[in-house]
């Protein structure tokens, strides 16, 4: 899990330095993804937002990027996460 983490934040620190002329204090991204990803989406938002150059936002605001979280079902509630 750490090693997506730390490949989604490379990631979007490559686009931010590509990006338009427009620049802002905080990177806006919004992050999303289905049920069985719901504790993963939960802590990445809190990540980004204790982070100082990402600004997590909804669906509804202007977001420079998109992070969607995917996870295999897991049949009991112990087992670990499998996510992309």
């Amino acid at each position: 899990m750490k090693k997506v983490a730390l490949s989604l934040v490379v990631l979007l620190l490559f686009a931010a330095s590509t990006s338009s002329s427009v620049k802002s204090d905080k990177f806006a991204i919004y992050v999303t993804g289905g049920d069985d990803a719901r504790a993963v989406v939960q802590s990445l938002v809190q990540k980004f937002h204790d982070s100082k150059p990402f600004e997590p936002v909804s669906k509804d605001d202007v977001s420079k990027a998109v992070v969607l979280v995917s996870c295999l079902h897991r049949d009991k509630e112990n087992m670990p996460l499998a996510c992309m």
